[in-house]
């Protein structure tokens, strides 16, 4: 009785290496789809991120143009010693700034002065701020010190304010004097100079309150 045994045979070497050189391909193909996909999506999020980060940023300024001008100690605005409306703005309209006084402050420095400057050189807007017990001038807290620094709001490492510019409107009402103060920004990410947010926000402005959209804040 004679067995016959069947020889076996395996993937000549040939076919292992077509079959490797088309899975590379496929695997390829995949990894790009992937990252295109997840390229387009950072695509899409960073303009969000990038406006979520400048609206934070300027949060402070627009609590500080809220506050502008008040006082409690006397019968009139608080404003700077060298200007006459309660938001001073420069002739270049490149910075702004407000006094307020701080009701709650416990030391003989009540007043709050607080300017916004931009920087074209470091494309970025810096704060100073003084406290005193006195009013000062406008010249004088713009002015950046070694005591009294003046500090960027954002990283520029991350964001580069491409441009900022503040337009005052003065209407006088009798005794009263309105301001329509308009801010004009535009933001870009560092790393990505073509990804930029622009905006604009408007408000009334006069000695002894400010007139917000949704009302009158007075004292």
């Amino acid at each position: 009785m004679v067995i016959l045994v069947a020889k076996s045979q395996g993937f000549s070497l040939l076919e292992i290496l077509v079959a490797l050189a088309l899975s590379s391909l496929a695997l390829t193909s995949l990894s790009a789809y992937f990252l295109q996909t997840h390229h387009s999506l950072l695509t899409l999020q960073q303009p969000l991120v990038l406006q979520q980060h400048v609206e934070q940023s300027l949060h402070s300024l627009t609590i500080d143009l809220h506050r502008a001008g008040y006082n409690s100690q006397e019968g009139k605005a608080a404003t700077f010693t060298d200007v006459t409306h309660v938001v001073a703005v420069s002739n270049d309209h490149r910075s702004f700034g407000v006094v307020y006084f701080q009701p709650d402050e416990v030391t003989t420095a009540a007043y709050f002065h607080v300017v916004y400057r931009y920087d074209p050189e470091n494309q970025n807007l810096l704060v100073c701020e003084r406290e005193s017990a006195i009013l000062l001038s406008f010249s004088e807290v713009v002015q950046s010190t070694r005591i009294a620094p003046c500090y960027q709001i954002f990283d520029g490492s991350y964001i580069k304010l491409k441009d900022f510019v503040v337009d005052s409107q003065a209407i006088s009402q009798g005794m009263e004097i309105r301001q329509w103060i308009t801010v004009n920004y535009r933001a870009a990410l560092t790393s990505h100079p073509d990804i930029a947010f622009s905006n604009h926000w408007s408000q009334w402005g006069t000695n002894g309150y400010f007139v917000t959209p949704e009302g009158v804040r007075s004292w």
